[in-house]
């Protein structure tokens, strides 16, 4: 049974797909040997939020937040893109 297009299911579909990407990635990255394609092709872009501390005498809470993409990543959103417009 296929899913229907709404905004809540492509969302969820394309999150899967950078994530499947970006675990496929780094699987990739540590089998490929160290070379100068390996440095350019598996190079990770990361960006979010610094760690911020929340610091009260009886509580103490660290949040933070990256996101990490890859060339796999890219693909593989772009491949979920070609999957949703098919069906």
């Amino acid at each position: 049974m296929l899913l229907k297009r709404t905004t809540g299911n492509v969302l969820l579909v394309l999150t899967v797909g950078a994530a499947f990407g970006t675990l496929i990635g780094a699987i990739v990255k540590a089998i490929v040997p160290e070379s100068n394609v390996k440095t350019v092709l598996f190079k990770d872009i990361s960006f979010g939020l610094n760690r911020f501390n929340l610091d009260l005498v009886f509580f103490k809470m660290g949040l933070s937040f990256h996101i990490v993409f890859n060339i796999f990543t890219v693909f593989f959103v772009f491949l979920m893109i070609y999957l949703l417009i098919k069906h």
